[in-house]
């Protein structure tokens, strides 16, 4: 009897082929996502510069200002409770108040950053302010992507912790004028985490 034998063939079969081109399509489509994600995270820290850009130059123009004037350039001294925690409150949601400023459009460009309430961001990286007639940063005419900038002065120190009010309690005894001037920017479509903020104490 002749015993027959087969030689075998030397390459892959198809499984093996269609399990490495699977395990391939998973690499592929994770570095895909990891590059999705970091392009994103790059792109929010840019916004964020252009935020905190309009965040501070109003807090400087305020600081500059007389102090006396205040009130009116952030549309009144209020009165909130001593346990909220305004940037903890939506965006466009009383107590804040959109920035009541005229935009600076006297001369070409960007002007004065420290005053408006609505601005646009140009492709080359530049930031104009928008012009009309806004009630709140929720307001449904400000254009998708534009940035918003509201403020709060409040009559008091922030929050009521027990050293707040030990402060407190000594600066109404002396009867010094205690305020905190709040200065929020946020992202027309952006959630209330990507909003920026800054806080000042003023005693006078």
């Amino acid at each position: 009897m002749r015993r027959s034998v087969r030689t075998k063939i030397g390459g892959f079969t198809m499984i093996e082929a269609m399990v490495a081109m699977t395990i391939l399509a998973i690499g592929l489509l994770g570095n895909f996502m990891a590059l999705v994600q970091a392009s994103s995270l790059s792109r929010e820290g840019q916004l964020r510069q252009y935020k905190t850009m309009l965040v501070d130059t109003k807090m400087q123009r305020l600081l500059l200002a007389d102090k006396s004037r205040l009130p009116t350039m952030v549309g009144g001294l209020q009165t909130i409770s001593d346990t909220l925690y305004p940037p903890s409150v939506a965006i466009g949601a009383a107590p804040w108040v959109i920035d009541p400023s005229t935009p600076d459009t006297s001369v070409p460009g960007p002007g004065d950053l420290g005053k408006g309430a609505v601005f646009s961001l140009s492709p080359n990286g530049d930031v104009h302010p928008l012009t009309g007639t806004f009630t709140s940063c929720a307001d449904p005419a400000i254009p998708a992507g534009a940035y918003c900038r509201e403020v709060l002065l409040h009559n008091r120190l922030p929050l009521a912790t027990a050293a707040n009010a030990t402060v407190q309690a000594n600066l109404d005894a002396a009867g010094a004028q205690s305020s905190t001037l709040w200065v929020r920017i946020s992202r027309n479509g952006d959630s209330l985490g990507f909003a920026v903020f800054e806080r000042k104490v003023l005693v006078l």
